[in-house]
């Protein structure tokens, strides 16, 4: 494997190039994401008790994209849907024609949003949330927050009582 798009002035070799990834584990976090104990994050999740029928994400790009591609491999998935207990809605762009056409399959008294935004800033997303939080009642009995831990978002959340979920500042919006 040669890569250039990453070492232009060098030519390395696969094992150089394979100690080189080796070496960013130390900074970067998703190389150890799979190994990550989830045993207090499941235990948070298994003690919040919503009752919506429907889930609105609100993110952009890599933050709704993991999310989004499993919801629809479970959906298509003649063995997997009927395991589905929820419909997911995708809020992911502030196009008017997009985002009125989302709501107007919500029952948005129904509906539990997730704002998802590692920054906390990504105008888009607070954007879409923003506008959402004009035309219906979002707070703590109806939404979760994942963001990095010293985000806007997340003082946002802390000070409305509102359930938060960190994101590493190691680890990618995307992740």
């Amino acid at each position: 494997m040669k890569n250039s798009l990453y070492y232009p002035q060098v030519s390395l070799s696969d094992e150089q190039i394979f100690t080189e990834i080796k070496k960013e584990r130390d900074d970067i976090g998703y190389y150890s994401l799979p190994y990550v104990d989830t045993t207090n994050l499941k235990a948070r999740l298994d003690s919040l008790s919503f009752s919506q029928k429907q889930i609105a994400v609100i993110g952009i790009g890599g933050s709704t994209l993991g999310t989004y591609a499993i919801y629809n491999f479970m959906k298509y998935n003649k063995q997997h849907n009927k395991t589905l207990k929820k419909e997911l809605y995708f809020f992911e762009s502030t196009d008017p024609v997009n985002l009125n056409g989302t709501i107007a399959q919500l029952n948005l008294e129904d509906t539990l949003f997730i704002v998802i935004s590692k920054s906390g800033t990504t105008i888009e997303t607070i954007s879409i949330f923003k506008y959402l939080m004009s035309i219906t009642k979002i707070d703590k009995s109806n939404l979760l927050v994942i963001t990095e831990d010293d985000s806007k978002l997340n003082t946002f959340a802390k000070a409305n009582e509102i359930n938060s979920f960190e994101i590493p500042k190691n680890v990618g919006g995307r992740f």
